[in-house]
């Protein structure tokens, strides 16, 4: 199959207009590959001119026991000053060890050099190792391992959630287990733990590495309203090793169940810190909506 699109963007910031073109082919019944262009250019008052070149390649393969999904890609941002150039590499394995055990592999790979200079370069590198265990005569039982590394050097033009520059790099390797057990129809009680160990610095591309060690523990238990209502309480303790901070709080949520494998809910954080322990900000407290779905 063979697609051609324009695509035309028009807002309060960007104007610009984007030609796509692509081409997909089945050579056989487990295989899709895809190769695709783009070319265009945007807009910004009291900015250059950006022109943006794109060459991509994917490929994905289902069989019975064995998914893949990948992709590379090449982007050349240039504007009368800088010329930016972007390498993109994704890749995600899914595999049905046993019935009651499955393993998932991702690994993801951003690279941006800039002709300016190093500090407006950025890296994202982010490696992902889980286990999922779900007994299939034993469903009250479900448990998931994972081992996570990420290298992180943010783009100089992104800004954080609070609106400041995101100037921190880090590198560090996170693992964790999260368990559920199902008392009753209407109770499941479960768990969190995980570790980070790492590095962080202040400075882009530059100046001293310092540890960074955090520990998270979270208890919660679900309870199953009535018909299509869950309710779900947790209660989370974040330690920074090297800072000798220690936080605490709760987390609530109400979800309500679409269908027999899709749920939509929302919630209130009362603790200031996310169970993602490579994000290294402290402005989570708030309301959220969580999705959920489920094969």
């Amino acid at each position: 199959s063979v697609y051609g699109e324009e695509r035309y963007q028009h807002g309060d910031n960007r104007v610009g207009l984007t030609h796509a073109y692509g081409v997909e082919y089945v050579p056989a019944k487990q295989w899709v590959l895809g190769l695709s262009l783009e070319d265009g250019k945007q807009e910004q008052a009291g900015q250059d001119t950006l022109s943006r070149q794109a060459l991509a390649f994917s490929a994905h393969y289902s069989g019975q026991s064995f998914k893949y999904g990948g992709a590379i890609e090449y982007r050349r941002d240039k504007t009368e000053n800088e010329v930016r150039d972007a390498y993109l590499v994704r890749n995600n394995l899914a595999y049905k060890m046993h019935p009651d055990w499955r393993a998932q592999l991702r690994i993801d790979l951003a690279i941006s050099d800039s002709s300016e200079a190093d500090t407006f370069n950025s890296d994202f590198t982010e490696a992902l190792l889980g286990f999922a265990y779900r007994p299939v005569d034993n469903d009250k039982v479900n448990a998931l391992f994972t081992y996570n590394y990420l290298y992180d050097l943010a783009p100089a033009e992104q800004f954080t959630q609070s609106l400041s520059q995101n100037e921190q790099q880090q590198r560090s390797h996170v693992v964790a287990l999260d368990a559920n057990y199902d008392l009753s129809a209407r109770w499941t009680i479960g768990g969190k733990i995980a570790k980070r160990t790492g590095e962080i610095r202040e400075g882009r591309e530059s100046g001293q590495w310092f540890e960074s060690n955090t520990n998270l523990y979270v208890v919660r238990a679900d309870w199953h309203l009535v018909r299509h209502w869950d309710f779900l309480a947790e209660a989370r303790r974040l330690e920074v090793k090297e800072a000798k901070d220690k936080r605490q709080g709760f987390l609530v949520a109400l979800h309500r169940h679409l269908n027999q494998h899709f749920k939509v809910g929302v919630g209130y954080n009362f603790s200031d810190f996310s169970d993602d322990l490579t994000d290294l900000s402290y402005d989570y407290q708030g309301w959220f909506i969580n999705i959920v779905g489920k094969i």
